[in-house]
């Protein structure tokens, strides 16, 4: 068997979110440090575990609850969104040397695909 030849591969893109990584536990804890930064009370984890799978925005506006403020709902996703550029389950993307022309991005789409940890960072050799 032969080795499979990508030197015309222009991109690499690594779907981390429940593919290569569990997010679940990161998401608990970032909505819970969310709620904190608000000085609201923290939510049990089987609560905010089933608000996830449909985006940040309704994540976080659902872990907000109704009565949120359209600014509470800004304020709280900005904050919940800065948590989530941090690399994930300290997560290291490294290519060997024969992909380094390749550029690369990460892609952990929590309702914000154009702004994802790592994105398009440049491979390391």
């Amino acid at each position: 068997m032969t080795a499979p030849n990508f030197s015309s591969v222009l991109a690499l893109i690594f779907d981390l979110d429940g593919t290569l990584i569990d997010s679940k536990r990161d998401l608990i804890r970032s909505v819970n440090a969310m709620l904190h930064e608000l000085g609201r009370e923290q939510l049990h984890e089987d609560t905010i575990s089933g608000y996830i799978g449909h985006g940040a925005p309704q994540l976080v506006g659902r872990a907000l609850g109704n009565g949120a403020t359209e600014v509470e709902r800004e304020r709280a996703l900005k904050f919940f969104s800065r948590l989530l550029r941090r690399p994930q389950n300290g997560f290291d993307l490294r290519l060997s040397r024969r992909s380094a022309s390749a550029r690369t991005s990460i892609c952990a789409p929590h309702g914000h695909s154009h702004q994802q940890a790592g994105a398009h960072q440049q491979a390391h050799p």
